[in-house]
């Protein structure tokens, strides 16, 4: 805005905002002239009747400089906060840093956004569980306990419980939402499914906040980069707050995301996670167990793939999942991805090994069962796929 003639930029910044005034302008005019009969407007505005509260877009007005009247186009002058203020209103969406914001005071924005809405999942663990849900909780432990006896976690980094709320608050939706699930008959299907696809629509429609959205394509970038790649290929998993219980589970009723690449579809792929949280089945599920549908928080996992589509992954339990029997560790494994042994989509392989005989060093496998393993799930190249189920055959 200094482009414009300096004696009518210093009457308006020394009087109404703290942007600072360079020198050699001062130096040039020196503050004797700026006098209220040096200037004048026309148009609706006044400048002297502005409050720094204001935000003043002066469009097609003009002023006398040097006894000429000088017109401009669509100028727009931002008060400037102090730090905590602007920061308050970025993240709630009523500031707009592209369009006439000082670039000094944008920068700053962008840089000091608070970090606990992202977190590398080598930063959390099982005391975080109430801001990065159970599956990143349990991530973060693995990397950092696993990786010095071997095992190798592949990175990535959580989308904490603080930023979908955010994400919900930015759009506005908190009492919408708590309306349409107030209203759902949970006995009458059709009123369960056509309110659940309402409220889902909602999320996943809503506009991301613009500091949250620049730090979810910095952190991907970032990852990619630690891989050697520019888009390289993601899981993005929903990771609730409440998911293995002792009175309830609700693992497996948000959604999952694989061989997710690029900002944009991590973008939608994690607001379409945040829509999981109110599936028909989370929502009749919450409502028959008498939990609050908004005192489980959601938070989002997005890490690098491996691509076990060309070998084969399973899952294993620290426990007999039938029993309770804490001395095994049960095994499946299947050809492919482990997303079909977790959706049980295939009959997978299914070892049970014994634990005191493991740690002492003897043949532990004390029960095996063969699956048929017809089918296997695998990348996809098809347009508009991320990936697809095939015949083992094929």
């Amino acid at each position: 805005i200094l482009n414009y003639p300096a004696p009518y930029l210093i009457e308006l910044l020394t009087h109404y905002t703290t942007y600072p005034i360079p020198r050699h302008v001062l130096n040039k005019y020196g503050k004797d002239w700026i006098k209220p009969q040096n200037i004048e407007t026309n148009g609706p505005y006044s400048l002297f009747n502005w409050r720094p509260h204001d935000n003043i877009h002066l469009k097609r007005n003009s002023f006398f400089y040097d006894n000429k009247e000088v017109w401009f186009d669509d100028v727009i002058f931002y008060p400037i906060d102090d730090n905590e203020a602007a920061l308050r209103k970025f993240r709630a969406g009523e500031l707009d840093i592209n369009n006439g914001y000082p670039e000094n005071k944008s920068q700053w924005l962008k840089k000091n956004m608070p970090n606990n809405y992202i977190l590398n999942l080598s930063e959390v663990k099982l005391s975080d569980l109430e801001l990065v849900g159970g599956k990143n909780a349990s991530l973060g432990e693995m990397i950092q306990n696993l990786g010095q006896l071997g095992v190798h976690v592949p990175s990535g980094f959580a989308i904490t419980v603080d930023a979908y709320q955010q994400f919900i608050s930015f759009n506005k939706l908190d009492k919408t939402i708590r309306s349409l699930v107030k209203g759902i008959k949970i006995d009458d299907l059709v009123s369960l499914r056509k309110t659940g696809l309402e409220i889902r629509e909602l999320i996943r429609n809503g506009k991301w906040p613009e500091d949250l959205k620049i730090e979810i394509q910095k952190r991907y970038i970032q990852l990619s980069q630690q891989y050697g790649s520019d888009i390289t290929d993601v899981a993005v998993r929903s990771s609730a707050t409440a998911e293995d219980l002792p009175d309830a589970s609700f693992a497996g009723q948000q959604e999952t995301y694989l061989n997710v690449r690029g900002a944009e579809q991590i973008l939608t792929s994690v607001r379409n996670c945040f829509a999981s949280l109110f599936t028909d089945r989370a929502i009749s599920y919450r409502d028959n167990f008498g939990y609050d549908h908004f005192d489980v928080g959601l938070s989002v996992c997005v890490q690098k793939m491996v691509r076990s589509d060309l070998a084969s992954s399973g899952v294993a339990f620290s426990l007999d999942t039938e029993s309770g029997f804490k001395d095994v560790v049960l095994i499946n494994g299947s050809y492919g991805l482990g997303e079909s042994v977790v959706q049980g989509t295939v009959s997978p392989d299914e070892f049970l090994i014994f634990k005191p005989t493991l740690k002492d060093g003897f043949e532990s496998i004390i029960e095996k069962k063969i699956g048929k393993k017809e089918n296997k799930m695998i990348y996809s190249t098809d347009p508009g796929q991320l990936v697809k189920t095939v015949h083992v055959g094929n």
